[in-house]
């Protein structure tokens, strides 16, 4: 089975949607649950499993719709809007620096400005650029001491708001800063220029992240192992072996950005292939959800910060915390269900800000429906039966 154009744009929401989730897990587990240290065999293969790569799915995932965009139009108009989308993002993730220190969106608002530029490169620079960004980091974190600004009890950065601070926190040593954190926007870009319409190219795309994420594992796991053993080991201490040949995103050192482009290949491979075998109401429900992120990103950075400063930061056991995580997912899909992907608050105001004209605009591809998918009041507004 061949997707068709409108097929193809689920398989990105419901990407989305799992990377929602990914990090609902993640920051309750970071805020709500129990320092890492003290998590148990599976909870920590959960963490390990949702820590990064979720985040890192998000940006992927907006390479390739930016990239898809660009394909169709790169026309002033198009530019104009990314542009405007960037500053958006930008300034939102400035305002949500001050409450959570692991923001994401000043990523978007540079990406998005370099975006137009860099579609016009090949596919093979674009390549070698992913290759340059992942490994020139370990340098660049050796330089400017990678941590020493951070304070990791309080996860609160010296200096932030200072123009040396901020540059450095944004380009090096963020929590998710351009260096290296980029490659996976410009992966997007490159994806882009997959036909997407081939019934083979998710599935290839599966198996791919797969064998990615499996082998970037063993290394790591065999590396850091030898290099403890080693006088290598003896020298630098075992915390600063898991640093530099681990798989954990701080510092985001070459073998995690590996693997965690591995998990969001697999995600986005595995949610073509799943949406097109999925029930048409869980379908539309994943959709739906995809089309909010930002809202969703926003909404649950605020409650979990909310319940931190409420007294629970930490507080809960790991299954507890991940109950928190799904209990509040469960919700989301329910509201994006009964809304029909609807904008919310944040997506109508970066929609206006983004386009002076009325209606989606030049990227109205990236928040349409599959042709079989509307919106629960249309459905209800044409009497359709309770069950398809």
């Amino acid at each position: 089975m061949t997707p068709n154009p409108s097929e193809r744009l689920h398989g990105i929401d419901i990407a989305r949607t799992c990377a929602t989730c990914g990090m609902f897990v993640v920051h309750a587990f970071l805020v709500l649950g129990p320092p890492s240290s003290g998590l148990s065999g599976w909870e920590r293969i959960v963490f390990n499993l949702t820590e990064g790569r979720a985040a890192a799915t998000f940006v992927l995932l907006a390479g390739l719709g930016v990239g898809q965009l660009l394909s169709r139009r790169e026309t002033t108009d198009s530019r104009r809007v990314l542009w405007r989308r960037a500053l958006f993002l930008g300034g939102l993730g400035v305002l949500n620096l001050i409450v959570w220190p692991g923001d994401i969106l000043r990523l978007y608002g540079v990406a998005l400005l370099a975006a137009p530029w860099l579609h016009r490169w090949s596919s093979k620079a674009l390549s070698g650029l992913v290759a340059a960004l992942i490994l020139i980091f370990p340098l660049a974190a050796v330089f400017v001491d990678w941590d020493a600004r951070w304070d990791w009890a309080t996860l609160t950065y010296r200096g932030l708001w200072t123009p040396s601070g901020f540059t450095l926190n944004l380009v090096v040593d963020g929590f998710r800063p351009l260096l290296p954190w980029l490659a996976f926007f410009v992966l997007g870009l490159r994806l882009a220029r997959l036909d997407w319409r081939d019934s083979a190219t998710p599935r290839r795309m599966l198996w791919a992240g797969i064998c990615l994420f499996v082998l970037s594992e063993f290394v790591s796991a065999g590396l850091v192992k030898l290099a403890i053993q080693s006088a290598m080991g003896e020298h630098l201490g075992a915390n600063v072996v898991m640093a530099l040949l681990g798989t954990h995103s701080l510092p985001s050192m070459p073998l995690f950005m590996l693997s965690a482009l591995g998990i969001a290949c697999l995600v986005l491979g595995g949610s073509f292939v799943l949406g097109n075998h999925l029930p048409r109401r869980i379908r539309e429900a994943l959709v739906s959800t995809g089309r909010l992120a930002l809202t969703w990103y926003l909404g649950h950075v605020l409650l979990l910060v909310g319940l931190s400063v409420a007294g629970y930061g930490n507080r809960l056991s790991a299954l507890a915390a991940m109950g928190v995580a799904f209990a509040g997912f469960a919700g989301v899909i329910a509201v994006s269900y009964l809304r029909g992907g609807a904008p919310m608050l944040l997506e109508r105001m970066l929609r206006r800000f983004s386009t002076s004209s009325p209606g989606p605009g030049p990227d109205k591809a990236a928040v349409v429906l599959p042709q079989d998918v509307a919106p629960a009041a249309a459905r209800r507004r044409d009497g359709e039966a309770a069950n398809p």
